[in-house]
């Protein structure tokens, strides 16, 4: 569960519709978001929990996708949550985290 709510605000940590900014962090940011974490814990996370994390972070990029689907009609039809999500899949995260350390 610990995992699951550190995933979360990974993947939200940029988010706030009071200032006009993009809601959702870059990959660079994301890796570095995770890299910290990592240090602060004074532990890499393994392959499994790699994968959990990029799990979640999709989980929570589609979700975001179909907000925006849903609200096209009332919103102007913004995109940001879906350019991120084709952005994730295109990068594949869990293989960029792992990436890291080869």
């Amino acid at each position: 569960m610990r995992l699951v709510l550190w995933a979360a605000r990974r993947s939200t940590f940029a988010a706030t519709w009071y200032v006009e900014c993009p809601n959702r962090p870059t990959m660079p940011e994301m890796v570095a978001f995770v890299t910290d974490y990592e240090a602060a814990r004074g532990k890499l996370f393994d392959d499994q929990e790699v994968e959990e994390i990029t799990a979640y972070l999709y989980y929570s990029a589609a979700y975001g996708a179909r907000c925006e689907h849903a609200a096209d009609d009332q919103d102007g039809g913004r995109d940001e949550f879906r350019r991120f999500l084709r952005g994730l899949i295109k990068a594949d995260f869990s293989t960029m985290l792992k990436q890291r350390y080869t």
